[in-house]
């Protein structure tokens, strides 16, 4: 196992997924991350050995070794997907994201939540180790224009698209999803 000698952390630990394969890690303190970068090297766990990988040796690597990731994404479609992900993930730290449907290009009705998306996902590294992400797809327009929809009675969303830290009344709504900055800060503060 590797340890990070900055902060104490295991570098990388076994996949916990059901194809028992070996799965990374990367310790992500400031530290960590200044070496990451500067050797543009990853650090990745074999039969318990700690391995480095420049970019171009990773191609070789096996299918069956794969990155693991510090949180738990998850995409649903509708209220009722949306409370049973939650309900499935209690007493973990839940981030949720609403978006306007997507039809089979991919292509939203909504055009801030197309806007929004990238700055989000671009983002995403900074999410608490253990957390959830919730991609939540709220409907068709027609469905999120009704002001009786489950999405804005129950947990009272005034617009997609939003992003909330589920409990807490932290949350970003329409044009506060562009900027990074405040994306970052609803990652990483409590």
């Amino acid at each position: 196992m590797g340890w990070c000698p900055f902060k104490n952390l295991w570098l990388a630990r076994k996949c916990n997924q059901s194809c028992q394969c070996v799965c990374v890690c990367v310790c992500v303190c400031a530290e960590c991350v200044i070496i990451y970068r500067s050797y543009h090297r990853l650090l990745i766990i074999i039969d318990n050995d700690l391995v480095l990988f420049t970019p171009q040796a990773l191609c070789l690597l096996p299918i069956s070794v794969c990155i693991m990731s510090l949180y738990e994404e998850v995409k649903v479609h509708g209220y009722a997907e949306f409370c049973k992900a939650v309900s499935d993930r209690k007493g973990k730290d839940i981030f949720a994201y609403f978006s306007g449907d997507k039809d089979a290009d991919g292509n939203s009705w909504c055009p801030d939540c197309v806007k929004a998306e990238p700055t989000v996902r671009g983002e995403i590294s900074h999410l608490p180790e253990g957390s959830v992400f919730i991609y939540c797809q709220v409907g068709q327009r027609d469905y999120w224009k009704n002001p009786n929809n489950d999405f804005k009675k129950t947990l009272k969303l005034s617009g997609v698209p939003t992003l909330l830290r589920y409990g807490t009344p932290q949350k970003l709504v329409e044009e506060e999803c562009f900027k990074a900055n405040l994306v970052r800060m609803m990652f990483t503060e409590d």
